[in-house]
């Protein structure tokens, strides 16, 4: 008899660590199986000084016993599918923060674009022009925009016209087509952009990758036009980008950063300027985020990036426990180098001069010097 009791309780217990770990308080959790166990040995007793028999006694108690069971039977497969919606919420968020982004992305695009439209044929001051063009493009019809600035259809039409000619002629010709990419379609560009080079993909003869050739990549991939912007956007939000924290004038407020601007900095300023050649910093970033994305990369992947003073930036992603990577990344960047390039590096620098050897070093001098930053 004890031992059944023991046991029943036993299953109360392990009811109220389900419940537990399910909604994460321990006063609720405790309550629904506590109760049962109680309420049961509670009618045991009492059945008992009734004077029941012992079997009677025993199934009614443990007919108080199926609900706990019911319980511990269905929490697994409750907190199973409870996992499964917190995923898919998790997914759709993150889908709404890429499109956020791609909107306010798309919007500062036209802001700027804006500021140097003016349609030569409208009598109508930059100013209206400009507030026309933000009507249409935030969805609003002709006869809308008509109505509302007292503007005639056709200098409307004839505005619109010409904003677009003139945005297809800022956009170099590659389309402005905005677009939301598929968990699969992400997957699939990722695990490209991680795993091969332009060349291999057919997006370009380098061995690098830079916004222009991210965006052939997506374009031949979906078999559409794509703008640069989407792409730019989409490369921030993957992670293929240094973050902004890492830079150098985010921490250009340090002693020893601002010392070493006026200092070192200036040498190598002076020197690329003198030889014609090009500063680029070198950074390199932790690629851990990607791992969300897509499941065919590296086991300890990290991003090179080469960042010009302009912002152009050319990135390779490795495995971290491949020795020789920094000096494949080093070849790719010098063949397409058309001056000398002066190579900031902000970190590992020690660790990468000593991969790359002082006999290759001395061979490349001509092509790439390197510089250590604090």
């Amino acid at each position: 008899m004890l031992l059944l009791v023991a046991l029943s309780a036993a299953v109360g217990v392990i009811y109220a660590v389900f419940r537990l770990a399910k909604i994460q308080n321990i006063f609720w959790s405790l309550i629904p199986s506590g109760g049962v166990l109680f309420i049961s040995l509670l009618i045991l007793l009492i059945m008992k000084l009734a004077g029941a028999g012992w079997f009677s006694s025993l199934v009614t108690f443990y007919l108080f016993q199926i609900p706990v069971m019911a319980g511990v039977v269905a929490l697994p497969y409750m907190r199973l599918h409870r996992r499964i919606d917190v995923a898919a919420e998790n997914e759709k968020q993150n889908r709404l923060q890429v499109a956020r982004r791609i909107e306010a992305e798309r919007r500062r695009q036209l802001l700027e674009s804006l500021q140097g439209f003016c349609c030569a044929e409208s009598a109508m001051k930059p100013e209206g022009q400009r507030e026309i063009v933000l009507l249409s493009k935030n969805g609003k019809e002709v006869a809308e925009i008509v109505a509302a600035s007292g503007v005639s259809e056709e200098e409307v039409r004839m505005i619109l016209d010409s904003y677009e000619r003139y945005a297809s002629r800022l956009e170099g010709g590659d389309g402005t087509a905005d677009l939301i990419l598929t968990p699969e379609q992400e997957e699939d560009i990722v695990c490209r952009l991680i795993n091969s080079a332009p060349y291999e993909c057919g997006a370009g003869s380098n061995g690098l990758w830079d916004k222009s050739s991210a965006r052939e990549l997506v374009a031949t991939r979906l078999d559409s036009g794509v703008s640069t912007r989407i792409v730019a956007a989409y490369l921030r939000h993957w992670g293929f980008t240094v973050p902004q924290k890492q830079t150098i004038k985010a921490r250009s407020g340090d002693p020893l950063v601002k010392s070493w601007i006026v200092s070192d900095f200036e040498k190598i300023r002076k020197e690329a300027a003198k030889n014609q050649g090009e500063i680029i910093w070198i950074y390199t970033v932790p690629m851990e985020a990607v791992r969300e994305i897509s499941t065919y990369i590296p086991k300890n992947p990290v991003l090179i990036a080469a960042v010009t003073n302009d912002g152009a930036i050319r990135f390779r992603v490795y495995d971290e426990r491949r020795r020789d990577y920094f000096g494949d990344f080093v070849t790719a960047l010098l063949a397409s180098a058309d001056r000398k390039y002066y190579a900031v590096l902000n970190e590992r620098y020690d660790d990468y001069m000593s991969s790359i050897g002082r006999a290759k070093r001395r061979a490349l001098e001509e092509k790439i010097e390197f510089f250590d930053c604090v």
